[in-house]
């Protein structure tokens, strides 16, 4: 009994797979790569930062939505249906000015910070803000956040990700690649760094899908349908892992397998992908 389960074993494991091989398209912020909160908070102004959120908050994201509502202020919002909308984490839509910059449709990041700069200083004048301290951290922020090699400087790699990016690379089954909402000015500083480097061990950085390039951000289609082209493959042989629930939702309606890693739950994850047979 024992030789011929020995042998069915043996039979199993030499039929070939019946996992067909799948793209995996890997979001970059908050999926592969995160920016240090810690880090953009020194950048803003630690002291300021710690008496604002000890003295002055009483909500989650209360800051977020500050500087989301000045930028709407100066550039207003985003139009059209809901599903059509870019998001950020915390599910609220971004501000118009924020689409245009991660669509390339911004290339002098000093430019805009002074025009966004002067209307903060016409706000506070009509009494705005409730204080200096929010004034000035304000004011901080859009200069951190439209600052290319500060967000460069604070972008980390998760390594939970990586881990799982190279144990798909060593599988030698799955090509891989990445759509990323991110202005081609900090990408192409991006790839320059140590982060976009070791990246690039895995990825080929100069081909993967971003939006400043293409002019167009998720979730748009064109973006999604960009991605197949380039590959020659239908929607149903794709892998898509995003951060953005709304992201996640969109590729799922073009027929993509869509997950949704929230949080950073790579063991979540794990568990999606091997169910998929990708692990």
């Amino acid at each position: 009994m024992l030789k011929n389960n020995s042998i069915f074993i043996l039979l199993f494991l030499l039929l070939p797979s019946t996992i067909e091989p799948y793209l995996i398209i890997w979001d970059l912020g908050d999926t592969l790569i995160y920016v240090s909160i810690f880090g953009m908070v020194t950048e803003i102004g630690l002291p300021d930062c710690a008496i604002y959120h000890l003295f002055h908050t009483k909500k989650k994201d209360q800051l977020q939505n500050l500087i989301f509502d000045v930028l709407e202020e100066y550039g207003g919002k985003q139009t059209g249906p809901d599903l059509e909308k870019s998001y950020h984490t915390a599910h609220r839509a971004l501000p118009q000015v924020m689409c245009d910059w991660l669509a390339g449709k911004i290339l002098e990041p000093a430019q805009l910070v002074k025009k966004i700069h002067r209307k903060i200083e016409k706000l506070n004048k009509k009494g705005y803000f409730k204080n200096t301290l929010e004034y000035r951290i304000i004011k901080n922020a859009v200069a951190s956040m439209f600052n290319p090699e500060v967000l460069i400087r604070n972008t980390k790699i998760l390594p939970q990700a990586l881990e799982m990016v190279q144990e798909i690379a060593y599988q030698g089954k799955h090509q891989q690649t990445i759509i990323s909402n991110w202005d081609g000015v900090s990408y192409t500083n991006f790839k320059q760094s140590l982060t976009g480097k070791e990246l690039s061990r895995y990825f080929d950085m100069n081909s993967i899908i971003i939006s400043g390039s293409l002019k167009i951000i998720k979730p748009d289609q064109s973006i999604f349908d960009e991605c197949l082209d380039r590959y020659g493959i239908t929607a149903d042989q794709c892998i898509f892992i995003d951060d953005q629930e709304e992201n996640v939702n969109a590729a799922r309606r073009y027929g993509f397998i869509g997950l949704h890693i929230k949080n950073h739950d790579f063991k979540q994850l794990r568990k999606e992908l091997v169910a998929l047979g990708v692990l």
